[in-house]
């Protein structure tokens, strides 16, 4: 894991919301284009393994909630609409 100085409070909470017995998620934050924070937790259940950082992922519907924001709210996204 990798845990940049200041990002400690988002690998904790993260952590805390993702018990092992329902699977594993990972998570990694960029802050202008250098990364800063990149865990993972959990367990592969099908696989029955715990995740690491090489562990695939499917994506499903991650961006609904950022497009809706800048579809909605064009203040959140300014350039876009100049």
């Amino acid at each position: 894991m990798h845990v940049e100085p200041g990002f400690e409070a988002v690998r904790d909470a993260f952590l805390a919301c993702h018990p092992a017995e329902v699977g594993g998620a990972q998570l990694c934050v960029y802050q202008a284009g250098v990364p800063v924070l990149d865990v993972w937790t959990g367990r592969d259940l099908v696989n029955d393994r715990p995740y690491d950082h090489g562990t695939l992922n499917v994506l499903m519907s991650c961006t609904k909630g950022a497009v809706a924001v800048c579809v909605h709210r064009p203040r959140a996204w300014p350039q876009r609409w100049k």
